[in-house]
């Protein structure tokens, strides 16, 4: 959140301040399938589309390097931009910014192509810069540096075109480690591209056309030296190093041109992981550019086509690319960088500017359509059924999905088109105890052969015509089907002959008929009672007694038609209890006293028109409104909201969910998808982000220059105290909350 303050409070008092209005911790659950990134391009500030790489200061906010546009400095809000400019000496050296790195200290260091190595000042926002004197020995070795290292000792080392220098940060004296006459660091075709400590301390670097070396951190010098050899199937895959890493299992990747390389280092022997281009499942490309392991143990690889992370279990890959219909995806595919910010957020540097990625993993998996067969058929979803072998099934439209989890894609059903018996939109999926799949559809009742992917129409007896469109199935103890006709009440019907034991409808003026013929949904509760919910109020039928009682949720009592009896779905929680969701909030109901009381969005719901509700392993109770999903804590009676940032699919919830025998709850999005929540893995997000100063304006002009003169001794995020004079009365702090969570 960003605010303008106009008052004289001490920064102590107004840092108080801000704490009241951090926004409360976000949630999160498992699934991976199909992150949602966060970009940011040129249409947002940044200053040029190929980003290097990425830092976070001590202030929390993010560096980024752009290959011909300066430096980029971000605080989830702005985007300031340090430049070279040719008037003035303290501006950074070059606009080539091939680097930014952060040492142990603190300060900002820019590598730039051709100007030299840029020192940043935060107290004056200045740089200092190294350049290369032919007259002086100590200077730096070449204007075209490509990045700094510190490694664990303190010493930091300047990868300078195709030489080593270590630095003297004190004096700036530097000393050169590039011609050793019998194996140089890097010849002078073979720029260093990565400087990798191990967890021995062992310094490693990866070159251009130079492969892998071991060098002495004492002397600079290499000691060991790793090069392709094509008569040699163990030695590395390609002279073009560009990334290295080691794992938390001690496995040490190294990443070339050409895959993959994992180093033995007791024999020297490299075994490789090659690009698989065809297989979803294998490396998407060759080239490596750079590789992390996160603070989740996770290997991530940046190739020139695609994001990978890498699943140590099996030996597969995610793969993530850039799809110009989502602006969800990848940037785009070359991943030149990668980082881990303090909040667990991973930057993605590319050619076409950063992505985002949170490393928690997401509160929800959504599963949408798209032009892949392995997709849904249509996000239109109208039912969710689990099956007896824990299978889930999506009917959209005229087709059933079946979900595939060992292939993570989906089957596709779809009946052979018929103009004598069409079997139009499925309403509903149900398998019986015997396992049969029963359809309840827009041109009556069907059944579903699993083995053969065959349609057949139920055949009705003639005397006792079902409907038109059923809406809802299930089967009592008795061995009945309870179906949900369309405007025309609930049917009690023997599947084997097809006989209407029961029907349930509407009779104007009667109490004991069914409150309205519209019936949006029914459970069958474990003693044999039907509970309905029509358009018109709550129904308990009796199947044994032959009776069948109203309930209205009007304040007033009335029954009818009216917003608060307008019923979309019932659930029974572990207590007996009915929670049953109107249109106009939901009710909770006690069938023994027939009490009831109600939640709407004065309470805390996000919508008023609820669509659902379920209880979780814990007695947590979810609910899906018109305007996301609400967790509603028993014990505090608190609602927690998550919407379409949180990652939805989509904010408008159908009453289509199921909870699966395995605790997920299976809910969707209306033409948007499908959602699947697993309640017991979310967690509260603890991190509360920097709140940092980010302008002062005095009488509404921002105050840049900086000095024991001036009106700020330092920029005023470097403040403790700020003294001013009497008639310096008007002024204006900015401040920013550094959380670059897109939901933030």
């Amino acid at each position: 959140m960003r605010k303008n303050l106009f008052t004289g409070l001490t920064l102590a008092q107004f840092f108080s301040l801000l704490f009241l209005f951090i926004i409360p911790p976000s949630l999160y659950t498992q699934g991976w399938d199909q992150p949602k990134f966060k970009n940011l391009t040129r249409e947002d500030g940044v200053s040029g589309s190929e980003v290097r790489n990425v830092i976070q200061d001590n202030h929390g906010r993010i560096w980024f390097g752009t290959r011909f546009n300066g430096v980029n400095v971000y605080d989830g809000y702005k985007i300031k931009v340090f430049s070279y400019n040719p008037s003035d000496p303290h501006s950074l050296a070059g606009d080539p910014a091939f680097s930014v790195h952060k040492d142990s200290q603190g300060t900002i260091w820019v590598s730039t192509l051709g100007a030299g190595l840029s020192k940043f000042d935060q107290d004056t926002e200045r740089f200092t810069t190294y350049r290369h004197n032919p007259d002086d020995p100590t200077s730096i070795w070449h204007d075209s540096v490509q990045f700094t290292f510190e490694d664990i000792d303190g010493n930091f080392w300047v990868a300078a075109a195709n030489g080593l220098d270590r630095m003297d940060r004190e004096t700036g004296a530097f000393t050169h480690f590039s011609f050793d006459p019998v194996m140089p660091v890097a010849p002078a075709n073979q720029n260093i591209k990565i400087f990798y400590q191990a967890k021995d301390g062992s310094l490693w670097i990866g070159l251009r056309r130079g492969g892998l070396r071991r060098i002495d951190p004492q002397t600079g010098q290499v000691i060991e030296a790793y090069m392709h050899d094509p008569d040699d199937p163990d030695s590395i895959s390609d002279n073009n190093v560009y990334a290295i890493v080691e794992d938390d299992a001690g496995v040490f990747w190294v990443g070339s041109w050409r895959g993959l390389n994992i180093l033995d280092r007791q024999t020297g022997n490299f075994s490789h992981i090659n690009a698989d281009t065809e297989n979803p499942r294998g490396l998407s490309d060759r080239r490596i550019f750079s590789m992390l392991v996160d603070s989740r143990h996770n290997l991530w690889v940046g190739t020139g086509v695609g994001l990978n992370r890498y699943h140590r279990e099996t030996g597969e890959f995610s793969r993530y690319f850039h799809d110009p219909n989502d602006p969800d995806s990848l940037v785009h595919n070359e991943v030149l960088h990668l980082y881990e910010d303090d909040s667990g957020l991973l930057w993605i540097s590319t050619l076409a500017g950063l992505s985002i990625l949170d490393l928690a993993p997401p509160k929800f998996t959504t599963y949408g359509a798209s032009p892949d067969a392995s997709s849904l058929s249509s996000n239109n979803i109208e039912a969710i059924c689990e099956d007896s072998g824990g299978a889930l099934w999506f009917a959209a439209e005229e087709t059933l999905n079946r979900w595939d989890p060992g292939r993570h894609s989906f089957i596709q059903y779809r009946p052979s088109l018929s103009t004598t018996s069409p079997l139009g939109y499925i309403d509903d999926i149900y398998e019986d105890s015997q396992g049969q799949f029963w359809l309840g559809t827009q041109n009556g009742l069907h059944s579903f052969d699993p083995k053969t992917g065959e349609f057949t129409r139920y055949r009705e007896h003639p005397e006792h015509p079902l409907g038109e469109e059923i809406r809802q199935i299930a089967k009592d103890q008795v061995g009945h089907l309870w179906l949900n006709v369309q405007g025309a009440g609930l049917k009690r019907v023997n599947p084997d002959t097809g006989v209407v034991v029961s029907h349930f409808y509407h009779v104007p003026n009667d109490p004991s008929s069914l409150s309205d013929d519209y019936i949006n949904h029914f459970v069958l509760a474990r003693d044999g009672v039907v509970w309905a919910g029509t358009e018109g109020g709550l129904n308990r039928i009796d199947p044994v007694a032959g009776t069948l009682n109203r309930y209205s949720f009007d304040p007033g009592g009335k029954e009818g038609r009216d917003p608060s009896n307008d019923i979309q779905h019932i659930y029974i929680n572990s207590g007996g209890n009915l929670w049953v969701s109107t249109i106009s909030g939901l009710n909770i109901f006690d069938p023994v006293s027939g009490v009831f009381s109600t939640y709407t969005a004065a309470d805390g719901l996000p919508s008023n028109m609820v669509a659902w509700s379920t209880e979780d392993a814990s007695g947590t109770m979810w609910i899906g409104t018109a305007k996301g999903l609400a967790k509603l804590d028993p014990r505090t009676d608190t609602f927690r909201v998550f919407d379409v940032a949180d990652g939805l699919a989509g904010i408008e919830l159908a009453s289509d969910m199921i909870k699966s025998s395995k605790g997920a709850i299976v809910f969707v999005s209306v033409n948007r998808g499908v959602n699947v929540l697993y309640p017991d893995q979310i967690e509260d997000n603890l991190i509360v982000p920097p709140i940092i100063l980010t302008d002062f304006q005095l009488f509404n002009r921002s105050i840049s220059e900086y000095g024991s003169s001036a009106v700020l001794q330092k920029p005023i995020y470097e403040l403790e105290t700020l003294t001013l004079a009497h008639d310096q009365s008007v002024f204006t702090l900015d401040f920013a909350s550094l959380n670059y969570r897109a939901d933030a």
